[in-house]
């Protein structure tokens, strides 16, 4: 018997990027959302993201990957980013990774994301916002389908 997920709802798309080609790849499966923004054609940095409903504003005991989140950071609903494999120095790219979370979060997504972040060593700050928000545009997209699509059988967006 097939899962209600199959096949799984899929979208892709390109843009330039701070001049680099840049490719989206956002699949939804039955248990997780697996979102790709790549400049390098590889996978590069993968983050698991789900959320917490259980850290508390006066938890110090808190971690993610290993550093202690403090009071000014943690709230009641938290985005918990583990790095899978990659770079675990790059904090502008896990707070791009964080980014894309916590919106789709926001936005009705109830289930764990894995992001993979494959971006060019010397990708900007800006860059790297942008790629969050293309990311979040697509991801918008298949909220919105998926959505529509309960219903009618449908599992692609473009």
């Amino acid at each position: 018997r097939l899962s209600p997920m199959f096949p799984p709802r899929a979208g892709q798309c390109a843009c330039v990027i701070d001049g680099a080609h840049t490719e989206f790849l956002i699949t939804e499966y039955a248990d997780r959302v697996l979102v790709v923004a790549t400049q390098i054609g590889k996978l590069g940095t993968v983050f698991h993201l789900s959320r917490s409903q259980s850290v508390e504003l006066s938890d110090p005991s808190y971690e993610d990957d290993g550093e202690t989140m403090d009071d000014a950071t943690a709230s009641m609903d938290t985005v918990i980013a583990r790095t899978v494999i990659g770079r675990r120095d790059d904090d502008a790219l896990r707070a791009c990774a964080r980014r894309i979370a916590d919106v789709l979060f926001t936005e009705g997504l109830e289930k764990p994301i894995v992001c993979a972040l494959g971006l060019r060593s010397d990708a900007s700050l800006e860059a790297k916002r942008a790629v969050a928000r293309v990311a979040v545009e697509r991801g918008r997209e298949l909220l919105a389908a998926s959505r529509a699509a309960e219903g009618s059988g449908s599992r692609s967006f473009d």
